[in-house]
């Protein structure tokens, strides 16, 4: 088993990932991987002729952090990816018309039915399987590509691996589950052989990870996908998309995941990273709401994102760990909105970008970009946010604790939270966020040269990028922060957290003030 990976997927997408901590151990199920941090990018599906998630993962911009030049890559975005719609997904009309996979409807890419004469579409249509049933000369269980988008795979997969990149795939689809139906006449679905199928396709291919999400019920069973890819001699990234079903500690889906508790050394779970909650949105609300399903106590403000039956993943013990990483949802970072002469309309302001980069990093989730990286007017928006080499530092450091909520209700309009991560050597990581409707808020003065406060544009230790050369616990106590709007701030000092004493509202000790 390959100790060095660890990430998550996303139509075409770019994922990438850093060794941290080298963890030899193998799990019960799946190859245990150490903490990555990662880049999954939504975009159209293109051909292998136009690879430009690959390039742009490689390509060197300037480096917010002094001169020169840096890419994704090079700090650990290390894994691209294909999503969903590269299957063939043929569709054959009542008239025999047969509509292709690749067809566009009306600029549209996503998989079409056969549309009436007022647009509406035709209820009597039959979409072939894109899994093989043995009947048409392939393996049981195969997996069939759109070919006409996708006439390379080996050579796509390829082209990654040769620009120092890792390539993941996409299983469990929902684009076009429909085409796996069986009918009355036909033999239900073998779980066991489709599995086989899919892993062998990815080990043919050269895949480095595998997203398996829960559109088709090839991936129902993780403790199966754990167990073929371990036999298949292929270390592989397993990523548990299944909108925080089949999660350590969910006792109601044990039968898929083994009974895994995520409390052992190296997390006992049959994949490498799980989402701890539904889809995200380009949003503030969204943001929000996602962190939810990793707070101690959910915020008021959003929805509650967790899981019936969700345990606390990040209490003490976590189950979030090395080797099984919890995360909130695939990052929008730079998402939403459209760019304008140059600039970006709409969206999560700068801010709350920051604000959302800092959440994902506190909590030690795998990064996953969902952005268009081809796009300049996003990577301008967030690019200094995306490389911070800092925070991204904090995000893969391991500690024996992933982060977690401390504090919730605090400030003059009781919506500050703190979270906090342990960096070792008695160094924390603390994350200030104001979550309220109410943008203006106050926090007295902490002991252990700790300050929370509204964050400021005027402030020199408030600087989102530290100075060239500086990196965490290293003496300087500094802030990372996001100036007007949604405030989010960073705190990086020397002092252990259960020495800091925060007020205003009642005094208490980091992890057991009465509060929480």
């Amino acid at each position: 088993s390959d100790p060095s990976r660890n990430c998550k997927g996303a139509v075409l997408f770019a994922c990438l990932g850093v060794r941290v901590h080298p963890l030899a151990a193998t799990l019960g199920a799946s190859s245990a991987f150490t903490r990555t941090i990662s880049s999954c990018l939504w975009g159209q599906v293109l051909t292998i002729g136009e690879p430009w998630a690959q390039a742009e993962l490689a390509t060197p911009y300037p480096d917010p952090d002094g001169g020169g030049t840096v890419a994704l890559k090079d700090l650990g975005y290390l894994y691209v990816g294909l999503d969903d719609h590269w299957q063939n997904c043929t569709t054959i009309c009542p008239n025999g018309t047969v509509v292709p996979s690749w067809a566009p409807y009306n600029g549209d890419y996503d998989y079409q039915c056969c549309h009436n004469a007022d647009g509406t579409c035709e209820k009597n249509a039959t979409t072939l399987p894109w899994y093989s049933d043995g009947t048409d000369g392939l393996e049981y269980g195969t997996p069939k590509w759109d070919t006409h988008r996708f006439p390379d795979v080996a050579g796509m997969v390829e082209k990654a691996h040769s620009l120092g990149l890792r390539a993941g795939w996409y299983m469990g689809n929902y684009q076009c589950a429909g085409g796996n139906s069986r009918g009355s006449g036909e033999a239900p679905w073998d779980l066991t052989r489709l599995v086989q199928g899919s892993v062998d396709a990815i080990k043919s291919y050269g895949f480095d990870s595998v997203k398996c999400d829960s559109g088709f019920f090839v991936c129902q069973n993780m403790s199966l996908w754990g167990q073929l890819l371990n036999q298949s001699g292929r270390p592989v990234m397993i990523e548990n998309c299944h909108q925080g079903a089949e999660a350590p500690g969910l006792v109601a889906d044990g039968r898929y995941d083994g009974n895994c508790t995520g409390l052992t050394p190296i997390s006992d779970c049959p994949f490498n990273f799980w989402r701890t909650t539904g889809d995200p949105e380009p949003d503030w609300g969204t943001v929000m709401r996602e962190l939810n399903s990793l707070r101690k106590v959910v915020n008021p403000f959003y929805g509650s994102g967790k899981r019936a039956g969700a345990p606390e993943f990040n209490a003490d013990p976590p189950r979030s760990r090395p080797g099984g990483w919890a995360y909130p949802g695939t990052m929008v970072v730079g998402d939403g909105g459209d760019p304008v002469n140059g600039t970006m309309h709409g969206g999560m302001t700068k801010d709350e970008n920051r604000v959302h980069f800092g959440g994902w990093c506190i909590v030690s989730s795998p990064l996953i970009l969902a952005y268009n990286l081809s796009t300049p007017e996003r990577r301008e928006l967030v690019w200094d946010i995306i490389t911070n080499k800092e925070a991204i530092q904090i995000n893969q450091a391991w500690a024996g604790h992933p982060g977690s909520q401390v504090l919730a209700g605090i400030g003059s309009n009781n919506g500050t939270e703190v979270w906090t991560k342990p960096l070792g050597d008695s160094r924390t990581a603390v994350f200030i966020v104001n979550t309220a409707v109410d943008n203006h808020t106050s926090v007295d003065e902490a002991d252990g040269g700790m300050k929370l406060a509204p964050c400021s544009d005027t402030s020199v230790s408030q600087d989102w990028v530290l100075s060239p050369g500086v990196h965490p616990g290293d003496g300087a106590t500094t802030n990372i922060k996001s100036m007007a709007g949604r405030q989010g701030c960073w705190e990086i000092t020397g002092v252990s957290a259960p020495h800091i004493i925060f007020s205003p509202h009642v005094p208490c000790v980091f992890r057991s003030c009465v509060a929480l």
